[in-house]
């Protein structure tokens, strides 16, 4: 009897120490089976593609790389046409300038400028000119663009530069294209001004010629010009501005108000295009000033034009600001605020003057009453 109540005496000290000192009990397979709790899968995150979870974003409306303009059908990536246009007075009325998204003024010689007018489409034009010749300036302005440069013939170091820069080229001179034309009603003002281009032939032939490099820009090509919106609150007054191009020869911006664009005229009168007695009417006015020299070999006094950098000016929605500008054929034209931020011009047309920056000057004016 003692034996079996110290053995009893013995298991029940060590249940009880068991139990204080936090130990479990030893469990068998039927213990496991009814109180473990079951084993649950692993949680899969569910897949989602990344377009289920944001919106898609809209694929970047084209826009026309000359004015900035959204485009119906996208010809962004097409190579521009860069016309050599008469300027001379005898050769006005032009055609076809009041429809090209760039037009440049420069000096030729004495007091003459010309035109070298940039268009992305030519279609429905029924006309572009009086064609005439090149100079290197224009040559390396149509580089920049990647164009296709259209003249007639030219100087000798505009003529050099097309050949060893590889310029796709038409020139009326010698390539001898059925798209251009003289127009015998122009003969009695000089045989000089009556070249033009007839777009809806050269549409159809150009692609044929197979120009240099193609119709279209590399893919890796960017416009030089920046649109958006410019802030011009620190400008002054510019509702009629004047350029002189040199030591006579002006052309006159005014602005007007209704339709947000400068008017242009020069030679006393509105330019007016021809093909459809429109003014020529834009929305940004550029003048950059440049230097320029007569070359001492060449008979005609052509002059030469320092196209590198500078300062000029920038008249929009009827105010002016200085600028500065930069140049080079491998990345255009860069223009800058005198601050140094980049110049963002208004979404349409432009005219760049490229004045003289010692014979000529760039004036502003507020003309009350005269909008």
């Amino acid at each position: 009897m003692k034996r079996s109540a110290l053995l009893k005496a013995t298991v029940f000290a060590l249940i009880l120490a068991m139990l204080l000192g936090g130990c479990e009990f030893p469990f068998n397979a039927n213990n496991a089976a009814n109180n473990e709790p079951e084993e649950l899968p692993p949680l899969i995150a569910p897949v989602h593609d990344k377009e289920d979870e944001t919106e898609k974003a809209p694929a970047p409306l084209p826009k026309d790389p000359l004015v900035g303009d959204i485009l119906e059908e996208d010809t962004s990536m097409n190579r521009p046409y860069c016309v050599v246009i008469d300027n001379a007075r005898a050769a006005l009325p032009a055609r076809g300038i009041s429809q090209a998204g760039v037009i440049f003024e420069y000096n030729v010689e004495a007091s003459v400028t010309r035109f070298l007018a940039l268009f992305q489409d030519i279609r429905g034009i029924s006309a572009i000119g009086a064609v005439r010749s090149c100079r290197a300036i224009d040559v390396s302005i149509n580089i920049a663009f990647d164009g296709i440069f259209t003249h007639a013939g030219g100087s000798p170091d505009g003529l050099n530069d097309i050949i060893i820069k590889h310029v796709a080229d038409l020139d009326a001179v010698y390539g001898n294209y059925k798209f251009f034309y003289r127009d015998k009603t122009r003969r009695i003002n000089g045989y000089e001004h009556t070249l033009f281009t007839n777009p809806a032939q050269m549409e159809k032939l150009v692609p044929g010629i197979k120009v240099t490099r193609g119709m279209q820009h590399l893919e890796d090509y960017k416009c030089c010009l920046r649109f958006g919106r410019q802030d011009m609150s620190a400008g002054t007054e510019a509702v009629a501005v004047t350029v002189r191009m040199n030591g006579s020869k002006t052309t006159q911006f005014d602005y007007k108000e209704d339709a947000g664009c400068y008017l242009v005229s020069e030679f006393g009168d509105q330019l007016i295009d021809a093909n459809n007695n429109e003014v020529v009417a834009v929305k940004n006015v550029l003048a950059l000033k440049v230097g320029y020299k007569v070359r001492e070999d060449d008979k005609d006094g052509r002059k030469d034009a320092d196209l590198t950098s500078g300062e000029g000016a920038y008249c929009t929605g009827g105010k002016i600001i200085k600028i500065r500008w930069s140049f080079s054929e491998e990345e255009g034209f860069k223009f800058n605020c005198e601050d140094g931020s980049e110049l963002k011009l208004a979404v349409g047309g432009s005219y760049i003057c490229l004045l003289d920056k010692e014979s000529g000057s760039i004036e502003a004016s507020y003309l009350i009453g005269k909008q």
